[in-house]
């Protein structure tokens, strides 16, 4: 059986209840409260707050509280992907510097 490409117009919620979960998507909150640990992407010491309406950034860890949220950004389109890009080409065009001096 062949495989078929998702519906890009469709849109599926997924609701989970864990205290630690990791976000493999940037996305928006659609309902509940919760404390995101964005360390590991922005740096900032102190999990931020997440309420309905605001975007969590793909890379950060749900440290406490409940949430849903909806997928805005998956795989390559995620702020995580560009980042990995960016450092990903620093270090390619670091060492083509390196190597012509």
């Amino acid at each position: 059986m062949a495989a078929t490409a998702p519906d890009r117009a469709s849109t599926a919620t997924l609701s989970i209840r864990l205290e630690r979960v990791e976000c493999a998507a940037c996305a928006d909150c659609v309902d509940g409260d919760t404390a995101i640990d964005a360390s590991a992407v922005t740096g900032e010491s102190l999990p931020l707050e997440k309420d309905p309406g605001d975007a969590v950034i793909a890379g950060t860890v749900n440290q406490s509280g409940s949430a849903r949220f909806r997928a805005t950004k998956v795989g390559a389109g995620t702020a995580l992907a560009q980042i990995v890009a960016m450092v990903g080409d620093g270090v390619v065009r670091t060492a083509d510097t390196t190597s012509q001096a």
